[in-house]
């Protein structure tokens, strides 16, 4: 995935001004009962706000509801290099959040498709420079602990980088029917015969 960046951010930087930043994250799963679509948004601001960016699945503009206010404590490091590993990255959540508990206990995470995006604020001026995804994948796993009395309360979910997409093999058969929805091609005519036909190579057939 190529890392892409804010042009008004970018040129904030490169004026060496100081830029605050906060992640978002947005989850995309189903309801364990019904298997109906379920998305949540969280990230690391004060508030609970309505926030528009690009979608980084479809590429479309799109306004959804973040909750924040402790509702998300943090990314795990996020390696940037050239190649088509698959990348794991870890988040951390709240666990006393209602939002996540609901989350992570009603809906099904697992295989939830998964946004990490950045905005970016002037803190003279209290103005947002622009919104930038980071990264995009999917949810591998969400175990759920049991602090011990007194310890810290938080989830986290072991996310893969959507480079996993290409690792998942191709289920279509190679078959006549298949074959012959690209404009009545042929090819796979006798797929399905051809294995058990008696071709005699370099002898007289005597049949």
């Amino acid at each position: 995935m190529v890392r892409a960046v804010n042009t008004q951010a970018q040129n904030i930087r490169e004026r060496r001004n100081a830029l605050s930043t906060r992640l978002m994250l947005w989850i995309e799963g189903r309801e364990r009962d019904t298997g109906l679509p379920a998305a949540l948004g969280l990230w690391t601001g004060e508030d609970v706000e309505d926030i528009t960016f690009a979608d980084m699945w479809s590429g479309a503009s799109v306004t959804r509801t973040f909750y924040g206010a402790g509702e998300m404590l943090g990314v795990g490091a996020i390696r940037w290099h050239a190649g088509l590993e698959v990348r794991p990255v870890t988040i951390t959540l709240s666990s006393v959040s209602p939002a996540v508990v609901t989350a992570l206990r009603v809906y099904e995470p697992r295989g939830a498709r998964v946004q990490i995006l950045k905005r970016s604020y002037e803190p003279d001026l209290g103005t947002e420079a622009g919104i930038e995804p980071v990264w995009m994948g999917f949810v591998n796993g969400a175990p759920i602990p049991r602090p011990a009395p007194g310890g810290d309360a938080s989830m986290s979910l072991e996310c893969v980088s959507s480079a996993r997409l290409l690792t998942i093999p191709y289920p279509r058969r190679k078959s006549h029917a298949a074959q012959g929805q690209r404009a009545g091609d042929k090819f796979r005519r006798y797929t399905a015969t051809a294995g058990q036909w008696d071709v005699p190579w370099g002898l007289e057939n005597s049949r």
